[in-house]
C-alpha cells in the first residue's frame, strides 16, 4: 500500500472511530472496536491520536469482569465550534442574532446586538469579539433572510435589501 493510500485508510478510520463515539456517547476501546469492526490495536493508536488533538478526551473508568479497570472515552464537542450569525430587521431596527454551538449543535452562547445592515466594521468588530471568547471557532456561517430568483434577491423580510430587487 503507498503512502497516499495509508494516510487514507488512517483517515476513514479515524472518522469511523469519530462517528461511532458521537453515537454513543461514551465507549471503552473494547467497545469502540467492536462498533467500528477494527482491532483493538488499531483502536488503541486511533483514540491515542484523538486523545492527542483534543478530539476525544478520557473520561470515567469502568469495572472490568476480572481485570484492571477499563477507561471509557468521550468526544469533546467542543473541539471545534461554529459562530452563526443572522441579519433581520425586528421591530424596524437591524438585529444581528449571533450563536455559538458545539459539534453536537448545542448552544454554548447567543447574543443580540443593534446593528446597522450594511456596516461591516462592526459586523467585524463583532465576529472578532466571538474569535477572541472562542478561539477554536473554525467556521462562521452568515444568513441574510430572503430568496434568490436568478441571481437577484426577489424576497427579502429587510427593507434595505428590497431596493435591490
Amino acid at each position: 500500500m503507498d503512502k497516499a493510500s495509508g494516510k487514507l485508510v488512517k483517515e476513514i478510520n479515524l472518522n469511523h472511530v469519530r462517528h461511532s463515539l458521537r453515537q454513543v456517547e461514551t465507549a471503552t476501546k473494547a467497545q469502540l472496536a467492536e462498533a467500528t469492526e477494527l482491532s483493538v490495536v488499531t483502536i488503541n493508536a486511533l483514540v491515542k491520536e484523538l486523545v492527542e488533538l483534543g478530539e476525544v478526551f478520557e473520561d470515567d473508568t469502568i469495572p472490568s469482569g476480572g481485570g484492571r479497570p477499563a477507561a471509557t472515552y468521550r468526544f469533546n464537542a467542543n473541539f471545534r465550534l461554529a459562530l452563526v450569525m443572522l441579519l433581520k430587521e425586528h421591530q424596524g431596527a437591524d438585529v444581528l442574532m449571533a450563536s455559538v454551538v458545539n459539534l453536537n449543535g448545542e448552544t454554548l452562547k447567543r447574543e443580540d446586538h443593534s446593528i446597522p445592515l450594511f456596516d461591516h466594521n462592526r459586523l467585524d468588530e463583532r465576529i472578532h469579539v466571538f474569535l477572541k471568547a472562542y478561539p477554536v471557532i473554525n467556521v462562521i456561517g452568515l444568513g441574510i433572510p430572503g430568496q434568490i430568483v436568478d441571481g437577484a434577491i426577489a424576497v427579502s423580510s429587510h427593507q434595505k435589501l428590497k431596493v435591490f430587487v
